[in-house]
This record gives structure tokens, C-alpha cells and sequence, in this order.
């Protein structure tokens, strides 16, 4: 008795249709294949679900803009300098934190001219920009001077927006960065990113995570998330920080982050020979009156209020 084939000539009993044609356009038309096609603008023949990288690298830094340009240079120099062997990372180096320079002489305008750099501006405001995005010799380099923590109730953070947008306009094979605290600051917007990470197949290289973390496997998935906690506890304990330090000045009749909360100046002995006493040149508050004879701030001295909102902005 010879065995029977369920499946001769691939066809169906009665109606003529080809399964294996069937099947292959089945398995063609899968979401991952139709959206490579449509990104790649041909008919390629990518893994399903994936798509080609366009770059090698995506090197992304970020520091706060209450420190300026000093941190940002060190932390450009902390992410290229493993790389130095790639194509367009000595150039780099070489330019640093001047592409975000915003001097009269001109002189970072002239190198984001030359570099073709895409200059990133805030959703407040179309005027001030905080960051840039430029490619060298194949490579993406991405640099911000601004928060990487939640400005609004909807999560929306500029830092994280531009990185995301950068990643799914790039595709590239490889994300390098520092630590990964300059990825971001809190969990839902690592979510964002990760989000855009797992659909280009990017790898993650961090200083924690060296070697590369792959976000579609649960291990690297892992990783990344204790990063992501341990990003948010580091932030929300500097914000406790700066929060108990400005409750601390306030109990003392103080202006926070002001000239009072500094150590006070040594007498002059000019001022001394001139008034045969010494007084301090800024008011200080001792049982609700103003000392050093004047009976308020003067207008001119005033130390800046900083509000609540900006504290956030220093991490």
C-alpha cells in the first residue's frame, strides 16, 4: 500500500490554485517586509521584521545647559575617544562642543555651515536651538545641551524627541553614548526610546554596557531597563538635593543660590579706614529687618529667583 501525498502538485483538490505561490505571497506581504519596502524604496529581501541600517554609528551627547559648553566638551571626548578608529571621529574630537557656539565672532556658525549640521530647536522657542545633528564619512553625531528629564505632563522632552526622530531617520546599526543617564532621565522616556531602538535594530553601547545591548532580547532588554531605574533614582535624588538646600536657605532668611549663601567676604582696609568700621556691602536679615543700612535690596544687587522648574533642568 503506498502512502498518499496530501499535498500533490502543491494544488487544491478541485480548484487549481497554487499553495506555493500562495504561501510565498503570504510570507511577502508580512508587516516587517511591507514596511522595509516602503522605507527602502525597493523590492529588497530584508529579515521579516527588520530593517537595513543606513549608518554605522549614532553618536549621541548630551549634558545640561546649566553647566555649559566645559561638560559637554569632556563628555564628547568620554564617548568618541573608544571609537577612535571609525571614520570621522577624530574630526570630531577635533571640533568638539564649538558646533553649539553661539559667539559673535561667528566661528560656530561657520562650523555647522561647513558641516552641513542640522540645528535642533526647542518646541518653546524658535529662536534659541539646543542641539545639532550632522553625519561624518557615514557616521551620525548628535550633541545637546539641555535636560533629558520631563518638561511636560505629557512626557514630551526635546532631547529625547530629536533622538528618537534622529534613529528612525538614520537606522543605524550601532547607538553610542556615555552613560546612559545622557540617553535620558526617567523610565517613560527611555520607553520612547527603546520603542525606536527595537524597530531600527539598533544596539545600544553605553560606559555601563560597553560591549552592546540588543533591546529585542530579553537580556538586553534587562539591562537596559535597570539602567532606565537607575537614571530615575540618580535624578530624583539630585532634585531632593536641590530641593532640601533651598529649604534649608529659605529657613535662614536667605535667597537661594544667592551671594548670601556664600561664605562672607573678608573686610577691605580701604573700607575699613574709610568708614573706621566695617560693613558689609550686601544687606543680610537679622530679626526682620534689613542690616548694613539699607532698608531693602537695592534693585540692582537683587539675586535671580530661580524657579522650581529650572531646578529640574540641572540634571
Amino acid at each position: 500500500m503506498t502512502p498518499q501525498n496530501d499535498h500533490q502538485d502543491d494544488r487544491t483538490e478541485g480548484s487549481g490554485l497554487d499553495v506555493q505561490a500562495l504561501r510565498a505571497r503570504r510570507l511577502a506581504e508580512t508587516k516587517g517586509r511591507r514596511r522595509a519596502r516602503i522605507r527602502g524604496g525597493g523590492d529588497a529581501e530584508p529579515v521579516a521584521g527588520a530593517l537595513s541600517h543606513l549608518h554605522e554609528y549614532y553618536f549621541a551627547a548630551r549634558e545640561s545647559p546649566e553647566y555649559g559648553h566645559m561638560l559637554l566638551e569632556k563628555m564628547i571626548e568620554q564617548t568618541l575617544d573608544p571609537y577612535g578608529h571609525v571614520p570621522g571621529v577624530k574630526e570630531a574630537l577635533e571640533i568638539g562642543a564649538r558646533v553649539l557656539l553661539r559667539d559673535e565672532d561667528g566661528e560656530g556658525e561657520a562650523i555647522r555651515q561647513r558641516l552641513g549640521a542640522q540645528v535642533l530647536y526647542s518646541g518653546d522657542s524658535a529662536r534659541r536651538f539646543f542641539g545639532v545633528r550632522f553625519v561624518l564619512h557615514g557616521n551620525v553625531f548628535h550633541y545637546g545641551l539641555t535636560t533629558g528629564a520631563q518638561l511636560a505632563l505629557d512626557g514630551d522632552n526635546d532631547w529625547v524627541e530629536s533622538l528618537c526622530d534622529g534613529i528612525e531617520l538614520h537606522r543605524p546599526a550601532a547607538l553610542v553614548t556615555g552613560p546612559a543617564s545622557r540617553i535620558a532621565r526617567l523610565v517613560p522616556l527611555f520607553n520612547k526610546v527603546e520603542t525606536r531602538v527595537q524597530a531600527a535594530r539598533t544596539k545600544v553601547h553605553t560606559a555601563e554596557v560597553p560591549y552592546g545591548m540588543d533591546l529585542n532580547d530579553p537580556g538586553g532588554r534587562a539591562q537596559w531597563q535597570a539602567l532606565a531605574n537607575a537614571a530615575e533614582y540618580d535624578y530624583r535624588a539630585t532634585v531632593t538635593r536641590l530641593m532640601t538646600g533651598v529649604v534649608f536657605e529659605l529657613k535662614n532668611n536667605r535667597y537661594p543660590r544667592s551671594a548670601l549663601a556664600l561664605p562672607r567676604a573678608t573686610p577691605s582696609a580701604a573700607g575699613m579706614a574709610r568708614t573706621g568700621t566695617w560693613c558689609s556691602p550686601i544687606p543680610i536679615r537679622r530679626s526682620g529687618r534689613w542690616s548694613a543700612g539699607s532698608s531693602r535690596w537695592p534693585r540692582a544687587t537683587t539675586p535671580s529667583w530661580r524657579s522650581p522648574r529650572s531646578w529640574a533642568r540641572s540634571v
